[in-house]
């Protein structure tokens, strides 16, 4: 047995004691840190399609089967594949599939029924760290590196009720040609409800439920060619923040460029006025500028058809406010600041310049939430 994956479980069933034994104390939760993984070193292997699933790396999520979060640091040389289970036997689970394609840029999650992938560009994860959650909160499952949401899979691509047809819910590593080490383990419970297992050992578990710092944009796809909007009016970003500070991580694909749009509560054509981010990337030229529209505001897009032998890119923005300063990063760069005065951001649009596409995902960081 691999003496790493044998130390890892002896800190989770430690993990489990402790919190047995504060009961519902406030301000605990059950996380184990630190500890390392070799996926493919043991001789307990089970094959699902092209990938080798190493059972000795299988954990038993420790938080009931509707919610958890697992940190590890990866390496940009290997993809990681993993599968979860509402049975240790995967041959005799619900499963879903996922990959985090950090050498090959392919980021994936998968059921019987269907799937949701994610491509980005080696420019773009050259400018990441390596750092890799996985995160479930029932019925999205998430895959996220740099805390920056890649790709995600719901309650509209799998069965949840099959999925919770059982008490245990487990989450086990594979490897399709050559084996791999994650390093810094982190695994914690998200939910207070939720840290509720029981053992033969141990009594009901409780955790208290604290405050996310960020939360997640879902993925959209588009078609302005129809309407010929300006933006996409009706996938509004909402900026949950009390404070006027935030930073958004948008990313979206595109041929020649793309655009972001800051309004107040009265959106695109309201009196407030929008302040807009146009990013022409394939000519270099970016501008921020503030203003109105008097009036509905429609422009000429490619045609779809004609974008099948255009190269594709995916844009990784950051748009930071803070200080009445807009900042905008495009893959890692810093491009184009603004200076902000006397108006309230309280929602995002975006586009591409094709206005035919998708809106891969994105997450919102607050330092003060109105529902916390």
């Amino acid at each position: 047995m691999n003496f790493t994956v044998s130390v890892f479980k002896v800190l989770f069933g430690l993990c489990v004691v402790i919190l047995s034994s504060i009961g519902s104390s406030q301000g605990e939760e059950c996380q184990v840190e630190n500890p390392n993984l070799s996926i493919g070193g043991s001789e307990k292997i089970t094959l699902l399609g092209s990938i080798k699933y190493d059972m000795e790396s299988q954990i038993k999520v420790p938080c009931g089967k509707y919610s958890f979060r697992m940190k590890f640091d990866g390496s940009m040389t290997n993809d990681i594949d993993f599968v979860l289970s509402n049975k240790k036997d995967l041959n005799q689970g619900v499963n879903i599939y996922g990959r985090v394609g950090l050498q090959s840029g392919n980021f994936s999650m998968s059921t019987d029924s269907g799937s949701r992938s994610s491509i980005l560009d080696p420019s773009i994860l050259k400018s990441m760290e390596p750092n890799v959650e996985i995160n479930f909160d029932s019925p999205k499952l998430s895959i996220l590196v740099s805390n920056t949401p890649i790709n995600f899979i719901d309650g509209h691509v799998y069965d949840i009720d099959e999925l919770f047809s059982t008490d245990e819910i487990y989450l086990t590593f594979g490897f399709e040609k050559q084996s791999y080490e994650i390093t810094n383990v982190i695994f914690d419970c998200m939910r207070s409800e939720l840290c509720d297992i029981k053992s033969e050992q141990t009594s009901e578990i409780q955790s208290t439920q604290s405050c996310h710092s960020q939360s997640d944009i879902p993925y959209f796809d588009f078609n302005t060619t129809a309407t010929r909007d300006l933006y996409v009016l009706d996938k509004p970003i909402q900026i949950p923040c009390k404070t006027k500070d935030f930073a958004a991580t948008l990313l979206i694909n595109y041929v020649s460029g793309m655009s972001v749009a800051f309004t107040g509560d009265d959106g695109i054509y309201g009196k407030s006025g929008v302040i807009e981010a146009k990013l022409d990337v394939a000519v270099n030229r970016y501008r921020i500028t503030r203003g109105k529209y008097a009036s509905p505001r429609k422009r000429n897009y490619v045609d779809s058809s004609n974008l099948l032998s255009k190269r594709i890119e995916i844009g990784y923005i950051i748009a930071n406010f803070k200080g009445g300063v807009l900042s905008i990063q495009l893959d890692g760069n810093h491009i184009i600041s603004y200076k902000v005065n006397n108006f309230n951001i309280t929602t995002i649009y975006i586009t591409n310049n094709e206005g035919y596409g998708f809106f891969f995902t994105g997450s919102l960081t607050c330092s003060s939430y109105y529902n916390c």
